[in-house]
Parts: C-alpha cells; structure tokens; sequence
C-alpha cells in the first residue's frame, strides 16, 4: 500500500519542523485520515527520534570524554613548558657563571703571565748584574795581584 501524497507531503513539510510539533501535527492528521497508518508513522518517528536523542546523547557524552582527556593532556603539555621554561632559566643561570669563572680565570692567567713576564725581567737583569759582577771581579782580581806584586816590593 501506498502512502497518500497528501500524508507524504506532510511528513516531507514536518521534517523542517521540531519533533514534538512534528508528533503533534500527524496526531491531528492521525484522527481525519487512515488513524492507523498515520499511528504507525507517528509511532515510527518517536522511536526514530528517541534512537536519534540516544545517539546524540552517546556522542555528547564521548565528545565530553575526549575532550576532558585533551584538558588532561593540554595540562601535561603546560606543566611541561613550565618545567623546561624553569629549566631553560637555570641553565641561562649556570652559563652565566660558567662565563664569569671564565672571565676571572682569564683575568688571572693574564696576570701570571705579567709576573713571569716581570720575573723573566728580572732574572735577565740578574744574570747582567752577574755578569758585571764576574767581570768586575775578575778585573778586581787582576788589580788585586798587581797590587800584590807591588807591595811584594816594599817587602822588607
């Protein structure tokens, strides 16, 4: 059996029209033509729409599931950033010091360097002086036979 055109296009019509005035709209039509068949296709609808709302219901409940889990994780990933940003902080921190023992470490090479370079002035003025001196006492040796000789003279 054929449903009439006239039951088709009021089905068609109702579909842009929310389900309870949808139910209510075949209920009138249900009491002026074919109370059963209408019946029937009221029924149906209600079942449809209960199947749909427990659908929706299904899908609003995982949507809510999958998106607490994405809280769950976007709270992880911020608490992540946090600890490498702190992380990244103390490492700053520590390169920090690392370049200043650096500094000090070349400030202070730097004037051993001077010292030794000071010493090494100094040991060549030594070994002048002691060159001098050898010299000078070489010829104060000379000087002192001469005079030696010379006193050896007088010797009485």
């Amino acid at each position: 059996m054929r449903m009439p055109a006239c039951v088709v296009r009021l089905i068609t019509h109702c579909a842009s029209v929310p389900d309870n005035e949808r139910i209510a709209v075949l209920a009138r039509y249900s009491g002026i033509h074919q109370t059963e068949k209408v019946a029937g296709e009221v029924r149906t609808l209600a079942q449809r729409s209960a199947t749909a709302a427990r659908d929706i219901k299904h899908l609003i409940e995982e949507a809510v599931a999958q998106v607490e889990s994405g809280v769950v994780v976007a709270t992880g990933t911020g608490k992540s950033i946090l600890d490498i940003n702190a992380m990244v902080g103390k490492l700053a921190v520590a390169m920090d010091n690392i370049s200043l023992a650096s500094a000090e470490q070349m400030q202070g090479i730097s004037q051993v360097s001077i010292a030794v370079n000071q010493m090494d002035g100094v040991t060549q003025n030594n070994a002048a002086l002691v060159e001098e001196s050898s010299s000078a006492s070489q010829s104060l040796s000379v000087q002192a036979h001469s005079l030696r000789e010379a006193v050896n003279a007088f010797h009485i």
